[in-house]
C-alpha cells in the first residue's frame, strides 16, 4: 500500500521553493532596473513638472511665450565705475522644466539718460542656466532676453533688475608731510569725468564721527583741484566727494582717503634771524 501521509509535506516543500525563486527575480529585476537609463521624456538633471494641469491651450498667449519663463539675479546691486557683475539666471516651461541650448542675451538701459548700458550674453546649460559677466559704468536696468525656438517664435523676458554704479574717484596730493603753514593743493580725477559737475573737499571731524566740509570746486577737463593751507597741527583725513548731477547715470562716490600730518616749520636763518655778528 501507498503510504500518501508524505505528499502534502513535499507539495508545501515544493510551494516554499516556488515562492523563494519568485522573490529572487522580482529583486534581480528591481536591481537592474535601478541601473537601466530613464525612460524617454525623464530627465536628471532638470526639476520635473510639479502641476497636474494640462498646458495652456491656443486661446492663452497665442505667441507661446507664456510656456518660458526666465530669470535673472546679480550678484553685487552697487559697483563702483566699471565694476564687473556676475549675472545669472534660469530658462524653463511653465511647468519648471529646464530649458537647454539656449542663447540669452542681457540687456541694460541706463536709469538717467535712458540710453543703451552694455550687456552681455550665454547660452543655457543642460540645467537651463546661463551665467555672464558684466562690466557696469553705469546705473542701469538689466533684462535677460530668451530668443524663441525659431525666429517666427517670440522672445520672452525677465523681470528686471537694478544695477547701481558709482563714480570713481581717485584723490593725490604731492606731499603727505608738508611743512606747517604751506599751501597743498589736492587734485582729483574722476570717471566718468561729468564736466561742470561739483565735489566736495571734506575732513574728517576730530571727534571721529562723519565728515565735514571744507571746500568745494567744480569739475573740468582734468579734474577737480582743493587748495588747502596746512595750519594743523597733527594728523588729518581727507577725501573728496562728488555731488551728484541731476540726469546723471552714475551714483556719488567718494575718492581715497589722504592723511596729511604737516611738520613743525623750519626756523628761518637760524639764531638772531640769520645775521652776521
Amino acid at each position: 500500500m501507498t503510504d500518501l501521509s508524505i505528499h502534502p509535506s513535499k507539495e508545501r516543500q515544493q510551494a516554499r521553493i516556488a515562492l523563494s525563486l519568485a522573490l529572487v527575480s522580482v529583486m534581480v529585476a528591481l536591481a537592474v532596473g535601478s541601473w537601466l537609463p530613464a525612460a524617454e521624456g525623464q530627465t536628471s538633471g532638470c526639476a520635473q513638472p510639479t502641476s497636474t494641469e494640462p498646458p495652456p491651450g491656443p486661446g492663452i498667449g497665442a505667441d507661446q511665450a507664456a510656456d518660458r519663463i526666465v530669470t535673472l539675479s546679480v550678484d553685487k546691486s552697487t559697483v563702483s565705475f566699471g565694476g564687473t557683475v556676475i549675472m545669472t539666471g534660469t530658462l524653463s516651461d511653465a511647468g519648471g522644466t529646464c530649458i537647454p541650448d539656449v542663447n540669452v542675451k542681457i540687456e541694460g538701459e541706463t536709469l538717467g539718460t535712458g540710453l543703451s548700458a552694455k550687456g552681455g550674453g550665454d547660452e543655457t546649460n543642460e540645467e537651463g542656466v546661463f551665467v555672464a559677466d558684466v562690466k557696469v559704468s553705469a546705473s542701469a536696468e538689466y533684462t535677460a532676453v530668451a530668443q524663441g525656438e525659431t525666429k517666427e517664435d517670440p522672445e520672452v523676458e525677465s523681470t528686471p533688475v537694478t544695477v547701481m554704479s558709482k563714480v570713481a574717484i581717485t584723490a593725490q596730493t604731492r606731499d603727505l608731510s608738508p611743512e606747517r603753514g604751506t599751501k597743498i593743493e589736492v587734485s582729483a580725477r574722476m570717471k566718468p569725468s561729468y564736466p561742470g559737475s561739483r565735489a566736495v573737499l571734506q575732513r574728517k571731524r576730530d571727534s571721529g564721527s562723519g565728515w565735514g566740509k571744507v571746500k568745494t570746486d567744480k569739475a573740468d577737463d582734468r579734474g577737480f583741484l582743493f587748495k588747502v593751507k596746512a595750519n594743523w597741527k597733527g594728523k588729518r583725513v581727507f577725501r573728496v566727494t562728488w555731488i551728484k548731477s541731476e540726469g546723471a547715470d552714475n551714483e556719488p562716490g567718494s575718492s581715497n582717503r589722504l592723511k596729511i600730518k604737516p611738520t613743525k616749520p623750519q626756523a628761518k636763518g637760524g639764531r638772531n634771524g640769520g645775521r652776521n655778528r
